[in-house]
């Protein structure tokens, strides 16, 4: 019996262990989770809670407590909750489902993580967006390349600069960090990719999923997205990394 015990109380205390939250990571400044159905809702007013796969998603709220929460005012524009009993996702078609939220970075540093399978190819996942030629993005690559993930500072129609990493067709964590000289990029946890920068100062007009401009849009799935007004370091960006896969039912 007392083994019984001893053996229950060490899986609590593993358990316990094993719990991580995007907001124990200093500098959160917004965090998407569709697997809380408790932060989904179908209409803007909040008054029609998300309760099965297939509804349409016109809020989801933000869970890092700073209220900002992503919307989608035009009803043929939103993006479907999806789930397989097991693991949860938003799902957008490509052709005009996103979603916004007032910007929260307003200068370097940051960072932006999303986790994304069987995304479509040549658009952007999570864009810091100001104008059609002015956005920091998390994107997908080159038409017909989806299995290429790129990190984008864009400072104008000259002046994109990115770095990108193939990966197979597969639930993947893309990782981006913005540094006043610098724009990296990580896949899955692996070794920063980076270019140099000589950039203007953030002056994002809203956060975008699925979305980096007017008139393009991505589809694909979204199992999350954490924001940070700060460049993370190696532990940190591990952990977040470990968190999003197991969203995805992966461990990494």
């Amino acid at each position: 019996m007392l083994g019984l015990d001893f053996s229950i109380a060490s899986l609590a205390m593993r358990r316990k262990r094993s719990a991580f939250s995007p907001s124990s990571i200093a500098g959160l400044v917004a965090w998407y989770d569709p697997s809380d159905q408790t932060s989904l809702f179908q209409d803007i007013a909040m008054t029609i809670p998300v309760t099965q796969s297939g509804d349409p998603v016109a809020v989801m709220l933000d869970k890092s407590g700073n209220g900002h929460h992503m919307t989608q005012p035009t009803s043929a524009s939103r993006p479907v909750y999806q789930t397989d009993g097991t693991h949860h996702w938003l799902w957008a078609d490509g052709a005009d489902d996103f979603l916004a939220a007032p910007p929260m970075i307003s200068d370097y540093d940051f960072t932006m993580l999303a986790a994304v399978e069987a995304m479509a190819a040549n658009g952007g996942i999570v864009t810091l967006h100001a104008s059609s030629s002015r956005y920091w993005s998390l994107h997908t690559g080159a038409v017909d390349a989806n299995t290429v993930y790129r990190a984008l500072d864009r400072q104008g129609a000259a002046t994109t600069l990115s770095v990108s990493k193939t990966v197979a067709t597969a639930p993947v964590i893309v990782l981006g960090q913005w540094v006043a000289n610098q724009v990296s990029l990580s896949v899955d946890g692996s070794p920063f990719v980076s270019a140099a920068t000589s950039g203007a100062a953030n002056d994002a007009i809203n956060l975008r999923l699925f979305s980096f401009r007017d008139g393009n849009h991505t589809g694909g799935k979204l199992h999350g997205v954490a924001v940070y007004e700060r460049s993370l370091d190696a532990g940190e960006r591990a952990a977040l990394v470990s968190a999003f896969a197991h969203q995805q039912g992966r461990s990494l």
